[in-house]
């Protein structure tokens, strides 16, 4: 006790002093360092949402890209020059990039991705049955083009047998008889195939005209079901979407483009019903 009677009252002061400056010391590094902390845990999840965010960006333009391929799809099943096999081609080539999208998506991108691929699915395989009984009259009018095409080689070996039975000066009525009965008969082979061509051509022709402004119809109709998942998918990415503006834009270029087709097919149709093919 006496030697803290001793110390003198300044030094306590220093002391005490000393205790205040080291506590506003401690506190203002205990701030600062939860300061940094709360930087530090921002930044860091900035950086996972930058990471997330992009991560979404690329897998959901791949899906974009697959989504594309499918609705340009539709545009092929009218050309039967392309086999089935080609038709879909693409679309199956980058459909597997849309089942990572399920991975990743909302529930609400995944509810609209899985009602477009559902009835995208469905009109396809629709599309096919329709395409397969067009293929069928093709391939019969193929058939037929074969078919003549040796009636017509028969006819001309007829015709060149009667070049030479002439030119040998033959006058055997029995040999020109059988001559004359068989330019006949692959004429006759070529007529009646000519005339079946011709109504099935027609009629194959008209099914395709058809068959090509349903599949336009239903792009049309796929494309504005792309709305909702287009929706979603920009609601995730946090990209701003004015829907009606969207929707306007779309309804006028598919008006645009359904009245030129409708034109198209128009024109033709009466050109194919005016002609005698």
């Amino acid at each position: 006790m006496e030697i803290i009677e001793i110390i003198p009252g300044t030094f306590w002061g220093v002391i005490v002093g000393s205790l205040f400056s080291l506590g506003g010391v401690w506190l203002t590094n205990k701030a600062s360092d939860q300061r940094l902390k709360t930087q530090f845990d921002h930044e860091r999840a900035l950086k996972t949402q930058e990471r997330e965010m992009s991560l979404r960006k690329d897998v959901y333009l791949q899906a974009a890209e697959a989504v594309s391929a499918g609705v340009q799809a539709l545009s092929n099943f009218p050309n039967l020059e392309i086999s089935n096999d080609e038709v879909a081609k693409v679309y199956v080539e980058k459909s597997p990039s849309i089942s990572r999208a399920y991975v990743i998506g909302s529930m609400k991108t995944i509810k609209a991705l899985t009602d477009f691929g559902g009835e995208l699915a469905a009109l396809m395989l629709v599309l096919y049955v329709e395409r397969a009984e067009i293929l069928t009259l093709k391939n019969k009018v193929t058939l037929l083009d074969f078919q003549m095409s040796g009636f017509g080689k028969d006819r001309d070996r007829y015709l060149e047998l009667m070049r030479d039975a002439n030119i040998n000066g033959q006058r055997d009525p029995q040999y020109w008889k059988v001559l004359n009965e068989g330019f006949e008969f692959e004429q006759g082979r070529i007529h009646s195939h000519s005339q079946d061509r011709d109504a099935i051509s027609k009629q194959l022709a008209l099914q395709q005209f058809k068959f090509m402004k349903r599949c336009v119809t239903e792009s049309h109709r796929m494309s504005r079901c792309l709305a909702p998942l287009l929706i979603a998918v920009r609601e995730e990415l946090q990209l701003p979407l004015d829907i009606d503006g969207y929707r306007e834009i779309l309804d006028s270029s598919i008006a645009k483009q359904q009245v030129a087709i409708d034109d198209f097919v128009n024109i033709f149709a009466k050109k194919i019903n005016s002609e005698k093919l």
